[in-house]
């Protein structure tokens, strides 16, 4: 019986990370209307390891095919349409026993051949590839200022949560004419509130479009100077109660 379990495995992997891709975009989508703003894509550090990534699974995919196109001559016309026997250990034995017990050492090698190195390669490849278009797309995936949170790659972050903001380094870009310019824009924002307190401080950082800087600096700092007033009232309404 054909063992299904690695099969299983790389389309379950497969499907939960297109769903993932499908769910992110329906909700970009969905809430189009209340976007002000986007920031820039640039090439980071994760862009270029996704597509090394892709590279190496360009590789493994290379290797693995020359190690399952020899094995694959191996089967017999009948069992042509067994293609997925050769992900099945038992049925693998049986070959390597077949043409151990006639001597026959270059098929016996074939067979230990993909057995030692097709299916690891098979593997990374399917690994490494999904991981580097996962990659590529989180990258090339802008951030949204939107009118009830700013979306950031890992965190959904309110308006109420925001606590403070500093502008950084300006790179002008000329010296790459594809490149946009932008400005570095760090945003702090508590991440969840708990029974103690606000929760904890954390960080995103963004790329803004100079054309963009002058508003979004009006509206991150309409949203400080409104929570410092709640933080006041808060503050009073407890001493009040005190």
């Amino acid at each position: 019986m054909t063992n299904h379990t690695f099969i299983i495995g790389i389309v379950v992997v497969i499907l939960v990370n297109a769903g993932i891709m499908l769910v992110t975009e329906f909700r970009r989508l969905q809430r189009a209307d209340q976007v002000i703003m986007e920031t820039i894509r640039i090439f980071n550090s994760q862009l270029a390891l996704s597509c090394i990534n892709i590279v190496f699974s360009l590789i493994f995919a290379y290797f693995w095919y020359h190690v399952f196109r020899d094995i694959y001559k191996l089967l017999k016309p009948e069992d042509l349409k067994g293609f997925f026997q050769l992900f099945n250990d038992q049925y693998l034995d049986s070959m390597r026993q077949y043409y151990y017990e006639r001597e026959m050492l270059m098929e016996l090698f074939t067979v230990q051949r993909y057995r030692n190195s097709g299916m690891v390669n098979l593997f990374s490849m399917i690994i490494t590839m999904i991981s580097g278009i996962n990659g590529v797309y989180t990258a090339l995936k802008r951030d949204q200022i939107c009118k009830t949170a700013i979306y950031v790659q890992r965190a959904v972050i309110p308006w109420e949560s925001v606590c403070g903001f500093q502008w950084g380094h300006f790179w002008d870009r000329r010296e790459f004419r594809r490149l946009q310019p932008y400005y570095e824009l760090k945003i702090y924002y508590y991440n969840r509130k708990t029974l103690l307190g606000k929760g904890k401080k954390c960080e995103a950082d963004l790329c803004i479009q100079p054309s963009d800087k002058e508003n979004l600096d009006i509206l991150l700092n309409k949203v400080i100077s409104f929570r410092e007033k709640e933080d006041v009232k808060a503050e009073n309404n407890f001493v009040k109660k005190v």
